[in-house]
């Protein structure tokens, strides 16, 4: 990805928005947990597995006061920042709708983005809010004397993590 991101001038974010399924996505979650919590409400066993950043969900039952007919399956995808993308559907078993590879596949592209290691050499590739966040943990590197060590062989360690306050809808 690393490779594919330096000679295409792209950034994670532009692979991340290339590799996604066109599947319709219409209602957005702050995050990971507010999702969970949403499908727990329909399904209170409802789990993702840590690296599952895209899926399908079937066998929901979540009504709203405002629908006629109840929630019974989602696909959906958290997306760098945190955000969670959702297509809420009231059939049981959603239309086929083949993506341009298989879901598995997609999902560890999607993996793959967040394992990407941070240098400076490339920090363009990384969102706004990441290379801020590297910024500062450099700068408190330097005041603490452990540069260059630090910044070379440290920060290429530090996760890909969505920001700690929410983006702007």
């Amino acid at each position: 990805l690393l490779q594919c991101c330096r000679q295409w001038r792209i950034s994670l974010q532009d692979v991340e928005a290339l590799v996604l399924p066109s599947w319709g996505f219409d209602v957005v979650f702050q995050n990971r947990a507010a999702w969970l919590a949403y499908l727990r409400g329909g399904d209170p066993e409802a789990k993702l597995g840590p690296s599952d950043f895209l899926g399908e969900v079937q066998g929901l039952r979540i009504a709203h006061k405002d629908m006629q007919c109840p929630i019974q399956s989602a696909r959906w995808v958290e997306m760098l920042d945190g955000m969670v993308l959702a297509r809420l559907m009231t059939d049981g078993r959603p239309t086929c709708m083949m993506p341009w590879a298989h879901p598995c596949v997609i999902n560890k592209v999607l993996d793959g983005l967040r394992r990407v290691h941070w240098s400076p050499e490339h920090s363009w590739l990384f969102p706004r809010w990441h290379r801020d966040r590297m910024v500062f943990l450099a700068w408190v590197g330097g005041e603490l004397g452990l540069n260059p060590v630090w910044t070379t062989a440290v920060l290429a360690f530090v996760p890909l993590q969505p920001p700690a306050v929410p983006r702007a809808a």
